[in-house]
């Protein structure tokens, strides 16, 4: 599997448009002879492999903390008959956060705080990438008109839900 990203990132860093300049300079270096104790076309031959692979990894670690990031809700359905005592279903966007199944938090976020809103977990992760989340429990009374906006796609909502991939503690306490 890392073998695999990294050859994605390889293709990503243009590896072979790199290989080939570090071969002519390698190439040129040896037709072109300075003046030191260690021949400069030598320290090429060796740097320039792992200057390419620095590069790759480089860009594997770079993609990998970018999956970090938590997918933006894209939209808001009523839950249909099968879910009718569910809050509400959301549309993720792609994210390696989720899989199926998984519990989520849902939270609102207000000024600059993050409030606990609801909790459900994975639906399906469709074969696109997008992520479905049945909301099963809203959490406190004076979020109906939150989730009332929530499940009309008011969009100036949706922006500030925060999905997590994790439930906090006190719903595991309370079984809820």
């Amino acid at each position: 599997m890392i073998f695999k990203e990294m050859y994605k990132s390889f293709i990503r860093v243009n590896g072979y448009v790199l290989s080939l300049g570090g071969l002519l300079i390698m190439l040129l270096l040896f037709f072109v002879t300075p003046t030191t104790e260690i021949p400069v076309r030598w320290v090429v031959v060796f740097a320039a492999p792992f200057f390419l692979l620095f590069i790759v990894v480089c860009d594997v670690a770079y993609r990998a903390i970018q999956d970090i990031v938590l997918p933006k809700v894209k939209a808001s359905y009523r839950p249909h008959s099968l879910y009718s005592d569910a809050i509400a279903i959301l549309l993720l966007e792609k994210s390696n956060l989720f899989g199926h199944e998984s519990l989520v938090s849902v939270y609102f976020k207000e000024d600059a705080f993050e409030k606990l809103i609801g909790w459900g977990y994975v639906l399906t992760v469709q074969q696109g990438g997008l992520i479905q989340v049945l909301v099963i429990r809203e959490v406190g009374e004076a979020q109906d008109s939150i989730w009332e906006k929530i499940r009309n796609n008011d969009g100036s909502v949706l922006s500030k839900l925060l999905i997590r991939p994790s439930i906090p503690k006190i719903i595991q306490d309370i079984g809820a």
